[in-house]
């Protein structure tokens, strides 16, 4: 029976660290919500209202919600790495997050080509697509620099 203490230990310790991932994400995901409304209204602003083609127009609304998305997730989800100074996280953030922007935005591109109306139904569809690869890369961005600062 001993032979199953530390298994269960194991176990139990997974079990959290699954928890509080999940929990994690959930705070991810609620922090995105006000960019991506942010971004929905910035998008038919300047597509329906302003006339501008709509890849330019998503390339804008696209690093305006990198600013925001930045705020959220640092003040809301990723909470214990305010010790380094802001500019310094949102640079490596929006570096970071720079190629997931770029897939979103070629997918973006391509699906307005085929339904040009459908724009922001297309919009909505790359947040999801994107949400758990960008969970997963802003958690590694995030802890890193959280590491960084322990061994500092």
């Amino acid at each position: 029976m001993n032979f199953l203490m530390p298994s269960l230990a194991n176990l139990t310790s997974n079990l959290s660290r699954r928890k509080q991932q999940a929990s994690r994400f959930v705070r991810f995901a609620l922090a995105g919500i006000p960019a991506f409304a942010a971004a929905v209204g910035l998008n038919w602003i300047l597509v329906s209202r302003l006339h501008w083609p709509k890849s330019p127009a998503y390339a804008a609304v696209l690093a305006a919600q990198v600013m925001v998305n930045f705020s959220g997730l640092r003040y809301v989800v990723f909470d214990r790495t305010k010790a380094r100074p802001a500019w310094q996280q949102i640079l490596g953030f929006a570096s970071s997050v720079s190629l997931f922007r770029l897939l979103d935005w070629i997918l973006y591109s391509a699906l307005v080509v085929i339904w040009p109306q459908r724009y922001a139904a297309i919009q909505l569809g790359n947040a999801i697509v994107f949400v758990a690869p960008k969970f997963i890369f802003s958690s590694w961005v995030f802890e890193k620099q959280r590491g960084k600062k322990n061994v500092q």
